[in-house]
């Protein structure tokens, strides 16, 4: 299918969850640019996806869509998606700029990463672009570990810890009520 060879597509499924929504999973599917996404939705109608979709409807039901921009967190690591994956809903002060935002996510990732089991942490912040479903996030925050393991260590030690810290000092501009870990399974093609 024309701009669908680089796709990417992940299955999140909650483990522990507040308020983040009410799905039994999320179906993420990613994209290189948007000229690619773009290129793969304009022949999404009457495609081989499109049918799989519509067959599917039994088993899975979308309720909301979103189009989202994300942009990866520069730290160390290889992959853009781990198993363990928290996702948190932010709210920008409505003089907040991208580039705090990008900052702040950097100087975080760049912490959580001097602490145990953040070493292979790896982050994105995803701003909408065209959204369907009813939300008030102005970006959504998500960072991934290896492993649930991992995960654990590094927020066992997260009171009081350098990752803490910068946390703190954004919140003159974002804030962050809800989150929700969720385990991501990346999806193959067949």
């Amino acid at each position: 299918m024309k701009g669908g060879k680089n796709l990417e597509a992940y299955v999140y499924f909650p483990v522990a969850v507040n308020a983040i929504g009410e799905h039994d999973l999320i179906f993420v599917v990613v994209a290189p640019t948007f000229e690619e996404w773009g290129e793969f939705w304009d022949g999404f109608k009457d495609s081989p996806a499109a049918k799989l979709d519509k067959e599917n409807r039994e088993v899975v039901v979308p309720t909301d869509s979103a189009l989202w921009e994300g942009m990866k967190v520069k730290g160390k690591g290889s992959s853009a998606f781990g198993k363990a994956t928290q996702m948190w809903k932010c709210e920008l002060h409505d003089d907040a700029t991208e580039d705090e935002v990008m900052e702040a996510a950097e100087k975080w990732l760049a912490a959580a990463k001097t602490m145990k089991g953040g070493e292979n942490l790896q982050a994105q912040v995803l701003f909408p672009v065209a959204v369907n479903f009813p939300d008030d996030s102005d970006l959504i925050f998500v960072v991934q570990a290896p492993t649930f393991k991992e995960w654990g260590r590094f927020w066992d030690g997260y009171k009081d810890s350098p990752a803490a810290k910068a946390d703190h000092e954004s919140r003159h501009f974002i804030a962050a009520p809800d989150s929700g870990v969720w385990e991501a399974m990346k999806v193959k093609a067949k």
